[in-house]
Order: structure tokens, then C-alpha cells, then sequence
């Protein structure tokens, strides 16, 4: 289920720059993209925000951001995950330690 959340994602932010962009995304498509991440064993209670990173090595990159349902405590208490998309359509997701909106590196 991950996988076909994220895919749909990336097919909406075909960017091919290494320059960040940020998705607009539908509130029910953050809603599922959410409730994958957490399937997948992830806190993420609901997503803030999503961001395109094109393309690396490793194949098509997303980083998102999660948060707190209302009046649950703050952003930064939630991870944000880095999202690599392989070339098999596998996907990869990992816990960034630093904020994703700074710097988007993991």
C-alpha cells in the first residue's frame, strides 16, 4: 500500500531538479499517505508536508513531514522521513534526524 501512495505521489512531482519543490497535495492524499507510514510501522499521526527532491542514485526522492493531530503537542516532536523510490518501484523510507524543510538532507 506504501508503495502505490508513493508512487502516485511522485508520478504528480515529476521534477527532475535537484532543487526542492513542494507538493500540493490533497487533504485525503495526505490522509492515505499518512496512514501508509504508519501501517509501515512510522509515527506519523497525520502529513504536513511533502517535497520532491528529483532524482538520486538510489532512484526518485520525496521527503515528508508529519504532525500532530490538533491540539496533540508540537511539529517537532514528529520525524520527517526521506522517501527514495527505486527503479524495482520499491520504497525505501527513512527517519530524518535533522528538519526536513532545512536543507531536505536526511
Amino acid at each position: 500500500m506504501l508503495r502505490t501512495v508513493i508512487l502516485a505521489i511522485s508520478l504528480a512531482a515529476l521534477c527532475g531538479s535537484a532543487q526542492a519543490e513542494k507538493l500540493n497535495l490533497s487533504e485525503s492524499a495526505k490522509a492515505e499517505l499518512a496512514k501508509s507510514l504508519r501501517n509501515a510501522g512510522f509515527n506519523c499521526p497525520t502529513v504536513n508536508s511533502a517535497y520532491s527532491r528529483g532524482e538520486d542514485a538510489y532512484g526518485r526522492v520525496l521527503f515528508v513531514r508529519c504532525a500532530p493531530l490538533a491540539g496533540a503537542g508540537t511539529i517537532d516532536q514528529f520525524p520527517g522521513f526521506r522517501l527514495t523510490i527505486r527503479p524495482n518501484n520499491s520504497v525505501k523510507v527513512d527517519p530524518c534526524s535533522g528538519g526536513v524543510l532545512a536543507g531536505l538532507s536526511c
